[in-house]
């Protein structure tokens, strides 16, 4: 049905992969060093069994086709060897043990166009089996390292990664008809969540999600920093509301908005006008005049030093980057529970057009419910 994930091995791994996000942020862990050769980011599980992450493991001097050596002379014994998994800056990633020399490991490889156009999941299964390493880590592994892989190529070659992640009942919906949203998902599925905002640079939601639920946006169930939390308002009729809003409430808040628009009244403190060049909504959408299309939306971002986004809301938000194909990778939990009405999971006004999309799916299993992994499959 899909992989466990576990919190037992997410707090193991969980430190490992926030301290390889927030070396992220230094662009030399990313950067080409001379000659062009890449870079591996290192994860090594000790003795212990706790993962630490460590810096660069150096460049890759191996010819096409083979594999690098991990951790020459790091072994120290039999069954002293720590188990690694390197994380190449072109998004592969590689699972095995430092027994000095060439390390016999099997590659996976997260991100890259190949598996997608051979229309098969990039995720070997099993992983890794001649490594120890245990199904429950594994899966984390495989669940969080391709949003590291994603940070670690935008940041490379200076480009935006999106990624997303909706809950829906098994109806198709998202919230209830009317009233504030209330949350669908479970315990584990509200930390995951928590988790991908750590794990980017900012979190994005719509004006319509910001009036209804009115959310944080902040990282409180795990360990981790907050991103810049952005509202697309094309109108700018957040502010001529009365009351603040607490994605507001602290400081590095981004309010995106149609070039040319009429500011109504001074932003809150701390919150940055960000302009983005609109298009026309079709049919009057949401009662908005035009919509923020998903590349002016990421150029803008750019421009402030954002490279990660994580679409967490709404429907409409989310569906836009999917139609614009600038969806990366979006998880997907599916919430056993029926609510007979209410707003659909994903919805564009008729005549907005949706190409037709392929994705391939990864299943996992958080507390019992279902988290699937969905990455656009690319035409052969």
């Amino acid at each position: 049905m899909g992989d466990r994930l576990e919190e037992e091995a997410l707090d193991r791994i969980w430190p490992a992969l926030l301290a390889c996000r927030e070396g992220l942020g230094e662009r030399r862990l990313v950067e080409s060093p001379p000659g062009g050769l890449r870079r591996a980011l290192l994860f090594v599980r000790g003795p212990d069994r706790r993962w630490t992450f460590s810096q660069p493991a150096g460049s890759d001097p191996r010819p096409p086709g083979r594999r690098p050596p991990l951790l020459p002379g790091a072994g120290s014994g039999p069954g002293r060897e720590p188990s690694l998994v390197l994380l190449w800056g072109d998004g592969s990633a590689e699972i095995g043990t430092a027994t000095g020399g060439e390390a016999p490991h099997d590659a996976i490889t997260p991100f890259t166009d190949a598996a997608r156009r051979r229309g098969s999941s990039p995720w070997p299964d099993p992983l890794a089996t001649a490594v120890p390493l245990a199904p429950a880590e594994q899966a984390v592994f495989r669940c969080y390292l391709p949003f590291l892989a994603g940070l670690a190529r935008a940041r490379a070659m200076d480009h935006a990664v999106v990624s997303g992640h909706l809950t829906t009942t098994l109806d198709g919906r998202i919230a209830p008809p009317a009233g504030p949203g209330l949350w669908l998902g479970n315990g584990a599925d509200r930390r995951h969540t928590h988790r991908l905002r750590a794990l980017h640079d900012a979190v994005l939601v719509g004006r319509r999600t910001l009036e209804r639920d009115d959310p944080l946006l902040t990282v409180r169930e795990v360990t981790g920093p907050t991103p810049r939390r952005v509202v697309l308002d094309p109108s700018l009729a957040l502010l001529r509301r009365d009351g603040g809003y607490r994605a507001f409430a602290a400081p590095g808040a981004i309010l995106l908005h149609a070039a040319g628009c009429p500011c109504p009244a001074s932003p809150p403190p701390g919150v940055t006008l960000l302009p983005v060049a609109a298009a026309p909504a079709v049919g009057g959408e949401g009662g908005e005049g035009s919509v923020l299309p998903p590349d002016g939306i990421l150029a803008a971002l750019a421009g402030v030093g954002i490279h990660s986004v994580f679409v967490e809301g709404g429907g409409q938000t989310l569906m836009r980057f999917l139609a614009a194909g600038r969806m990366d990778l979006l998880h997907l939990h599916l919430a056993p529970r029926l609510l007979g009405a209410g707003v659909p999971a994903v919805a564009l006004p008729e005549g907005a057009g949706v190409p037709d999309l392929r994705y391939l799916l990864t299943p996992f299993l958080l507390d019992g419910e279902v988290l699937l992994e969905c990455q656009p499959a690319l035409p052969p």
